[in-house]
């Protein structure tokens, strides 16, 4: 009897000593807040989304890049409403150490504002912008995450 209970907590210890490592080499990406508004300037009055971001790495390496591409999803495409070639941008730097956590925002808008990626004029007026985001993120070591995509996105103006 003895050695069945000296077996089952060994077995229980071993399973307990077991979890999983919630960080990978890979990163892994996801959307912690999405926000969609207008934003008015002296140049007039836009749509802005502003998305914020948790990325997790094993080697805490996660401070290269965020490649993003917008996408028409409307039943009808716009012409030059998706941006389908990667926009490249640098993530913020951060101290390296392992099993690191990222958090940061990517801001767009359809005016030219400071600190906001330019999205470009109304799709086609008098519709309604309709597009959705794809996200990937790359380490310094070359991992990318997996492509993170947005729900379909209503652009107020």
């Amino acid at each position: 009897m003895r050695a069945k209970l000296l077996f089952l907590f060994l077995f229980a210890g071993i399973l307990a000593g077991c979890k999983k490592d919630k960080y990978q080499t890979k990163p892994q990406l996801k959307i912690k807040d999405l926000t969609v508004g207008t934003i008015t300037t002296l140049n007039g009055t836009g749509s802005a989304v502003e998305i914020d971001f948790e990325v997790t790495d094993k080697e805490g390496d996660v401070e290269d890049s965020i490649f993003i591409q917008k996408v028409d999803a409307a039943n009808v495409p716009c012409p030059g409403n998706s941006i389908l070639t990667n926009l490249d941008y640098k993530i913020p730097d951060y101290p390296n150490s392992s099993n690191q956590k990222v958090l940061f925002r990517v801001r767009f808008s359809t005016l030219n504002v400071e600190g906001y990626a330019l999205l470009g004029g109304p799709a086609c007026p008098p519709r309604k912008d309709t597009s959705y985001f794809r996200f990937v993120v790359k380490d310094k070591a070359g991992n990318k995450s997996d492509t993170l995509k947005t729900a379909v996105i209503a652009f107020p103006l």
